[in-house]
């Protein structure tokens, strides 16, 4: 299979950053971070082999388009020997990785000039920071499946599969239809993650999937952090099947800025256990104005063995609250655990005052047609105002059973249903043998 890498970039390159930690009802993060990106766009595109082998070589007729191959004599062996190559053309670079399996750590860290059936897997031979690391305008990636390996007994990367993001020049991360695998539980010192995205106007994943080694081994690896990223966009993804012993989260976005757009749509979060401080699979916190839209995702079989939630958290600690919302609505919740199975909500420097009563009447609005199969007390919220602190439970409505024979009143209904059938019956057949009677008295 042949996958297309094309480069749009112009990049810089930075190291440091402090991962985001949570403490239950007081979540907080680091501000100093900085990072890096490049843009890289995976096409399939597969030239003749019988006819045109010189094409797995040379450049496919147009300047910038070059071919990778690691096993095949006298092709380019890297991406990173590709961008060596001279390009003046403004759409940049378009590389072909041509054989099924890629090994290769790209660190992008110069201006360069600026795409199908199954995926490249793409890993690291070397001791890495990260597989693609680099802070840049754009980095696309598509169809390419990452994963750790070992190597001399360590995990490579030892950080990140990829890393982008620029404080000093925002960045745009777009991931589409690839596979994230996790690496088995270490002993190390850094924090893992899929992706680490920092300091972006945009990131968008797509139609991806993002395993842990399974629901009965640990992993060593969290799956994505989203960092100050002005647009957060996470639709139809999958991140399932992981058991995760550490403070860290599973999937975290959170926002540091302000006019802040988050878009969680379609997902599926499933078989997700937390073993360490945790505090849900998903955690989504937010600091300044902000519209957060968590809609139509499925959350079932999350469990936290130590801590406060299953699935879903949201933490809101921004000033202005009256231009900014939350919607959690269409969402399904199943066999979720932990002290409060679906969702915890915590809300600081509100103004004015609360009750249950009228928490009950928001959190029905935040969370319009979600449902969950749990009983009562499925999200457990916070409420920090002027006056004190309001910390009690609301429960998701529950789920209509799809199946008949599994709802009481369907159940009833058949019921009372054959009863009238029958009594009918019995009166019709009544009403025949009187009349027949009538009519032999008569004769």
């Amino acid at each position: 299979m042949i996958i297309t890498v094309l480069f749009v970039v112009s990049l810089v390159l930075g190291e440091h950053f402090q991962p985001l930690h949570f403490q239950l009802a007081h979540l907080h993060t680091s501000t100093h971070e900085t990072f890096q990106r490049p843009k890289i766009l995976q096409e399939y595109s597969k030239p003749d082999l019988q006819t045109d082998k010189t094409s797995l070589y040379n450049s496919i007729n147009v300047a910038c388009q070059y071919n990778v191959s690691q096993t095949i004599p006298d092709a380019i062996k890297s991406i990173a020997d590709a961008l060596q190559k001279p390009c003046n053309e403004f759409e940049g670079y378009e590389i072909t990785l041509i054989d099924s399996e890629h090994n290769e750590y790209l660190n992008i860290d110069k201006d360069y000039p600026g795409g199908k059936e199954t995926a490249t897997i793409w890993r690291s031979n070397f001791q890495s920071t990260a597989i693609i690391f680099s802070q840049q305008k754009i980095l696309t990636v598509e169809n390419i499946e990452f994963q750790y390996q070992i190597v001399n007994d360590s995990v490579s990367p030892y950080s990140y599969l990829i890393s982008t993001g620029n404080v000093y020049s925002p960045t745009s991360l777009i991931v589409r239809k690839c596979i994230f695998q996790s690496t088995q539980e270490t002993k190390r010192i850094n924090d893992l993650y899929q992706i680490y995205a920092a300091y972006s106007s945009k990131v968008e994943i797509t139609d991806s999937i993002f395993n842990g080694m399974n629901f009965s081994q640990i992993s060593d690896n969290s799956m994505l952090y989203i960092a100050n990223s002005k647009e957060s966009i996470l639709k139809n993804c999958t991140f399932q099947n992981s058991q995760l012993n550490s403070y860290s989260q599973q999937v975290v976005i959170s926002a540091n800025t302000s006019d802040v757009q988050i878009s969680i749509q379609d997902c599926n979060f499933s078989n997700n256990k937390l073993l360490g401080t945790a505090v849900s699979t998903l955690v989504v916190q937010v600091f300044d104005i902000h519209n957060v839209e968590i809609t139509g995702n499925t959350f079932s079989n999350n469990i936290n063995s130590e801590s406060a939630v299953g699935a879903l958290s949201i933490v809101d600690n921004s000033q202005e609250k009256r231009t900014s919302s939350f919607i959690v609505s269409n969402n399904s919740f199943s066999n979720n655990k932990g002290l409060a199975s679906d969702g915890f909500m915590q809300f600081t420097n509100v103004s004015g005052t609360f009750t249950k009563a009228s928490m009950t009447v928001i959190l029905n609005e935040i969370f319009n047609g979600s449902t969950t199969d749990a009983g009562k007390n499925t999200v457990w919220y916070e409420i920090q105002y002027d006056e004190g602190t309001l910390v009690a439970y609301f429960t998701i409505p529950k789920a209509k059973s799809g199946k008949w024979y599994q709802n009481i009143y369907a159940i009833i209904g058949l019921v009372v249903g054959l009863a009238i059938l029958i009594a009918a019956i019995v009166v019709i057949i009544i009403a025949v043998i009187i009349y027949k009677k009538q009519n032999q008295c008569t004769n």
